[in-house]
């Protein structure tokens, strides 16, 4: 497939970017104008504090309102995304039959498994390795190019940045991350999120590149006072997002009906008080 039409390069010259919503209720109230179309936005945190949850939980609101959507899977198989995307609720089939809702594997070459035994993979891609940066490229650009001639617009999604660095140099992954908010978010004025790991100390000058370069940063923590008495109250705060007003401050969350919504136990007496702690 070719790398970009002359067709869809007028048509982006003329284009420029909208504003979207999250549609995850807790980030459209702390964004309340949402983020601009040609973001590249990071979610960053710990391992396990639901940075994949979250990714999935955005491709499903945008699929739902037929904005198609590519999640590049780094970290699990795309058998394992779906599955976990189910148990939210989240119908996928018809999504994945129609191809609005695909997937790039990037996880099944090194364990030579087969989707072909299952029948709604079957349009998934599987990239093989070696691979260089530059045909990774040229391959998630042709999918985009590919749903902008039939919908007109494509969000990507990749899970995780991280993971890449076990297949890729830190040099490779930051250039294709850099090409990729050029190609996709700049020239076509489409979103890309991607999540990374912090508190890895051989990626840690990877992880202060990385936030440089990108558009939104969303942070995810523990509460650290309610881990002081032993209480996991997961948090998440707007770092950065570009050319958008927004909410700094921490918020307490939780995920629930395929939604990011605000804790109701919000402050910090609420929290001691709910573990019946007395200070």
């Amino acid at each position: 497939m070719a790398f970009s039409s002359q067709k869809t390069r007028i048509r982006t010259k003329k284009r420029t970017p909208e504003r979207l919503k999250f549609q995850l209720s807790l980030l459209d109230e702390i964004a309340y104008e949402g983020f601009p179309s040609n973001s590249f936005i990071l979610i960053s945190g710990e391992g396990g504090i639901a940075k994949s949850t979250i990714l999935q939980c955005l491709a499903n609101k945008f699929i739902e309102s037929r904005f198609p959507c590519i999640y590049l899977c780094v970290d699990e198989h795309p058998l394992s995304v779906y599955q976990n995307m189910c148990l939210h609720g989240f119908k996928l089939k018809k999504y994945l039959k129609k191809g609005i809702f695909q997937f790039i594997d990037l996880f099944t070459y090194k364990l030579n498994l087969q989707n072909e035994e299952f029948d709604f993979l079957k349009n998934s891609l599987v990239v093989n390795y070696p691979i260089n940066w530059q045909s990774l490229l040229n391959t998630v650009v042709s999918y985009v190019t590919l749903l902008e001639s039939r919908y007109g617009k494509a969000l990507v999604i990749i899970d995780s940045l991280t993971e890449l660095l076990n297949k890729l140099d830190v040099n490779s992954v930051l250039d294709l991350m850099k090409a990729l908010r050029f190609e996709i978010c700049k020239k076509r004025n489409h979103p890309i999120f991607a999540s990374s790991h912090f508190g890895i100390k051989t990626f840690e000058e990877f992880e202060q590149i990385l936030e440089y370069h990108v558009d939104g940063i969303i942070d995810l923590r523990y509460d650290p006072v309610a881990m002081q008495y032993g209480s996991l109250v997961k948090q998440l705060r707007i770092r950065k997002l570009r050319a958008s007003r927004y909410q700094s401050k921490w918020y307490s969350f939780d995920i629930g009906n395929g939604d990011l919504i605000k804790s109701e136990v919000d402050t910090i007496p609420q929290k001691l008080g709910s573990l019946n702690i007395n200070l």
